[in-house]
């Protein structure tokens, strides 16, 4: 039998950490990244420091650079008729989605996050349809010394043109089954 030698296996080992490492680090878009609309009217790209959304209106040419984003980004995605999107960040200790809407000239700017008090959230699920956003985060109260406890699964729709929620749902869930929702920025 054949042996390896010890510089192949610390070799091997490493780029198999590196891989793993890059594999579970979700990407942060750059600031040459950019998201066409379904109808093909606006661009969006985002500039991550300090945090701006640029967006060009393609038929005219006009660029909007005065939304606010998070200093980072993951996604970004349209809703099906082309007059808002749903940008996907991470917060300290989760993620949050924000949609930002066309309406009468303008770009306006809502938060995504869900409408509970003391938590800790994760997305777990954004879901753009034509005029509306639906949003899952997997929630957890906090104790006083930082700790996770009652666990549940919030879903909510939101409206793009208002940025009002409605059809808040929210689940009560075991740590186990808590755990097994895994943030958009893991999956």
């Amino acid at each position: 039998m054949k042996r390896i030698p010890l510089r192949t296996l610390v070799f091997t080992f490493i780029t198999l950490v590196i891989c793993a490492r890059l594999q579970a680090e979700p990407h942060i878009m750059d600031d040459n990244d950019k998201v066409i609309s379904p109808n093909g009217k606006f661009t969006v790209s985002v500039k991550n420091r300090p945090g701006y959304f640029i967006i060009k209106n393609n038929e005219t040419g006009i660029i909007n650079d005065e939304i606010e984003s998070l200093p980072q980004v993951y996604s970004i995605t349209w809703t099906g008729n082309s007059k808002a999107f749903i940008a996907f960040s991470p917060i300290a200790g989760g993620s949050t989605a924000n949609i930002i809407s066309y309406s009468k000239g303008n770009w306006i700017a809502f938060n995504g996050e869900p409408p509970f008090n003391d938590i800790k959230f994760s997305a777990i699920k954004i879901i753009p349809e034509y005029n509306n956003v639906k949003l899952i985060y997997r929630c957890a109260g906090c104790t006083e010394y930082g700790t996770y406890s009652d666990f549940f699964i919030c879903s909510f729709d939101v409206n793009p043109e208002n940025g009002i929620k409605y059809n808040t749902k929210k689940t009560i869930v075991s740590k186990k089954t808590w755990m097994s929702y895994k943030p958009l920025d893991l999956q």
